[in-house]
């Protein structure tokens, strides 16, 4: 046993191979998938397909995302406190990755029932669908700081894992309306079926390749020895006096509102302001182009501008973005190109450093408290995630059940397409925009950094981490 765990820390503190990088980086796809899925198609699909009134499903994905509040802090907890010899985050992908597609799936389908059965189905599926996400993000976001304590491994396992994530993006942006078309034969609902059971499938089967090609790479957790006591109090109060960490899951709320807003409006903004639906798919280019670019220069630009510096930036440029829009009106397709590529290049930018901004936060609450929890810590993160989803897609639902708007008909009238624009244009900017007062302490954290890891060092305690 003793010289598995030194061959398991000697994996830690070396290199991880590329094929274990490959194979962690499938989760980002999975990521990719489900979160555009549920953020871009999800409402449309409860109005569209389903007829339900937009207040009503706003409510439906509000509280369903409202339940993460409880659910996520468990599930970390439960995760720091789990004991397997294939490793704590993998025993979670293992067990969970197929029920979460399959339940993801069934988000996009749903029987001949009733208006109030309807409603009753949806919302019991879309409950399910946040937990058993919870039940395998938060191990999967965990999973990178058990696989290498090196920081400069875990930042290509995240540049890795953003380099797949981009073709999600761009599959499931650019193509789901197109197959939805094809494969229900003009009948929405019928292609939402076989659309979601392909979301469900890849959901499914990247999380199980998480899980087989890092096996044997996660820091063992085996049971403790006999005999020995182990306390694992969730230590909340000491998660609530890390500053850095509430700032950054604060910074992180934000955007999350702002571009679930801004996706979940997309799809009625273009059917019905443009009138073409076709430019979810130049959108969709115009994103991985600027994402690609940004990926391959994020190396350089954490180096000279560090993990919070970079998101500053990135915030920056989203917010700039979306006010050239609004300013000039959307009147030209070169302005709504050039709005893409700012608002992308932002978005590109704290997509791939929000999570090296956790970890950097990690260290000041170990510096702080004295108290190491990856996964509950980790949580606030995904927390964070889903509750600004919650709110962004609802307030498209309920904004929209104040206006007249009317499912299935090829033109709105004027007040409901101003909605539109404004909620793909200068709600979001000013959104991401309050975000960026939550940079600055972060940034101050970053840069004192080094000394917290020595003082942490010299405390010689157990659980230290030298990232």
């Amino acid at each position: 046993m003793e010289q598995k765990q030194r061959h398991v820390s000697g994996r830690r503190e070396g290199k991880l191979p590329l094929s274990v990088k490959l194979c962690y980086g499938a989760g980002s796809f999975a990521k990719a998938v489900q979160g555009l899925a549920i953020s871009v198609y999800l409402l449309y699909f409860y109005t569209n397909a389903l007829g339900i009134r937009p207040g009503l499903a706003a409510n439906i994905v509000f509280w369903g995302r409202i339940w993460d509040i409880v659910n996520d802090p468990l599930v970390g907890f439960a995760v720091d406190r789990t004991h397997s010899a294939g490793g704590r985050c993998r025993s979670y992908l293992v067990r969970y990755a197929v029920p979460a597609g399959v339940v993801l799936a069934a988000c996009f389908m749903a029987p001949e029932l009733s208006g109030t059965a309807t409603v009753v189905w949806v919302t019991v599926v879309y409950l399910l669908q946040s937990l058993t996400s919870t039940l395998t993000q938060i191990p999967l976001n965990t999973l990178m700081g058990r696989l290498t304590v090196d920081r400069e491994e875990r930042a290509q396992l995240n540049q890795i894992g953003l380099f797949i994530s981009l073709a999600g993006n761009y599959i499931v942006t650019a193509y789901t309306l197109p197959l939805v078309s094809l494969a229900g034969g003009g009948d929405v609902r019928r292609g939402f079926l076989w659309v979601g059971a392909a979301f469900g499938l890849a959901y499914a089967l990247s999380y199980l390749i998480v899980a087989w090609g890092t096996r044997g790479y996660e820091q063992g957790s085996e049971q403790p020895a006999q005999g020995a006591r182990e306390r694992h109090p969730m230590h909340l109060g000491a998660l609530l006096r890390n500053r850095v960490w509430l700032c950054v899951n604060g910074l992180y709320l934000f955007f999350m509102v702002a571009i679930t807003m801004e996706s979940s409006a997309m799809v009625y903004y273009y059917q019905y302001v443009f009138q073409d639906i076709g430019l979810l798919a130049s959108y969709s280019k115009v994103s991985t182009v600027s994402s690609l670019l940004v990926f391959l220069a994020l190396p350089v630009l954490v180096k000279f501008l560090g993990n919070s510096g970079v998101l500053a930036v990135g915030a920056a440029s989203y917010v700039a973005g979306h006010l050239l829009r609004f300013a000039l009106q959307d009147g030209s397709m070169p302005v709504l190109a050039a709005g893409w590529v700012f608002g992308s290049l932002g978005l590109s930018l704290i997509s791939s450093t929000i999570i090296l901004n956790i970890f950097d936060a990690k260290v000041y609450g170990e510096w702080k408290t004295g108290v190491r929890h990856d996964a509950l810590l980790m949580s606030g993160f995904t927390l964070s995630t889903k509750v600004g989803m919650a709110f962004g897609s609802a307030v498209v639902g309920w904004l929209l059940d104040l206006k007249p708007f009317t499912e299935q008909i090829a033109v709105q009238l004027p007040e409901v397409n101003q909605l539109f624009f404004l909620l793909n244009t200068l709600a979001p900017a000013v959104m991401v925009g309050v975000s960026l007062v939550l940079a600055f302490p972060v940034m101050c954290n970053e840069k004192q950094l080094p000394q917290m890891k020595q003082e942490i060092s010299l405390r010689g305690g157990q659980g230290v981490d030298h990232t």
